[in-house]
């Protein structure tokens, strides 16, 4: 059975330790204060991220991780339309 929601792999870059204590999450790096960020929600398998049309489909389980935040060269390589704005 697949999954009535949509995901798209992350394709991140794991480092042993992010620098500061707000990076990226696709390429760990710093996110500087004051700059333009988007969130993800990631879900276990991958880790992937979830399409935000997709949200109210998708039931949280074991493998949800929430929204991280990745910079804005990250979401654009991600597609803009996978990313939700920060709050």
């Amino acid at each position: 059975m697949t999954n009535p929601w949509r995901t798209r792999f992350l394709d991140h870059d794991t480092r042993p330790r992010p620098k500061t204590a707000f990076w990226c999450a696709r390429c760990q790096k710093a996110i500087k204060p004051g700059s333009p960020y988007r969130l993800v929600h990631i879900i276990a398998g991958g880790p992937l991220v979830l399409h935000p049309e997709d949200e109210a489909l998708y039931r949280p389980d074991d493998g949800d991780m929430g929204l991280h935040p990745v910079g804005m060269d990250c979401a654009r390589r991600l597609g803009l339309e996978w990313t939700h704005k920060p709050r």
